[in-house]
């Protein structure tokens, strides 16, 4: 493995161990939470989502703007 693929998958790791400890999060609480690029948060949620690991559980209220996306461990 390539030290870029052990980034993304730390990254991952880093992401699914958040939504287990919160529950429920946005990719932009995320990316305030892990201090990772929101563009880092984006692909390795997308992936997540891709392998069955997390997936999107509504919205979020509004805050102003646009409703955010409730991501959640799947299976939960």
């Amino acid at each position: 493995m390539s030290s870029g693929e052990n980034r993304r998958a730390d990254f991952a790791r880093k992401i699914a161990w958040q939504l287990y400890r919160c529950g429920q999060s946005s990719k932009t609480d995320l990316v305030r939470q892990l201090g990772i690029s929101l563009p880092t948060v984006l692909q390795n949620v997308r992936a997540l989502i891709e392998h069955g690991v997390v997936r999107q559980d509504g919205q979020m209220q509004s805050r102003g703007g646009r409703r955010a996306d409730v991501l959640t461990l799947d299976g939960e």
